[in-house]
């Protein structure tokens, strides 16, 4: 049976609807259930505790996913959330990660990274020819 509008189709299959998105909604990170991830290695500055859960949360996507967002209000600290959820996600292994960002945060996203991980080696991706030239690079 077809229902004639939304409301009788909210009355027949709300409940349902409700579960199943319930069931579809179930974080894979709750502070103050889940702990902090450790953070190891060459981490020169520390995130804050909120910061820290973000963090734990894109370790544990990125578990079951290959790619996630990190969607954050201005002034949250997306970009050291970013640059340590790769880091953590790594468990101590060599990584290649490349960075996507408008042009006018290349420098703050290169200064970033450096202040953020010692030893980081850090290659701007200006043109094809600067691509070409990471084949020449050693893999991790």
């Amino acid at each position: 049976m077809i229902a004639a509008n939304l409301d009788e189709y909210m009355i027949r299959y709300g409940k349902i609807l409700g579960s199943q998105a319930k069931d579809a909604m179930n974080p894979l990170h709750v502070p103050g259930r889940d702990g902090e991830i450790k953070l190891f290695g060459a981490v020169t500055r520390m995130p804050f505790p909120a910061q820290n859960h973000v963090i734990a949360a894109g370790v544990k996507a990125l578990g079951r996913q290959r790619a996630l967002w990190n969607l954050c209000a201005t002034g949250t600290g997306k970009t050291i959330i970013s640059i340590l959820t790769i880091h953590a996600h790594s468990k101590g292994a060599a990584y290649n990660a490349i960075v996507m960002c408008p042009g006018q945060l290349v420098e703050k996203w290169e200064r970033e990274i450096r202040s953020t991980l010692a030893g980081v080696k850090v290659v701007q991706l200006s043109d094809w020819k600067t691509v070409v030239s990471l084949g020449n690079i050693r893999k991790p």
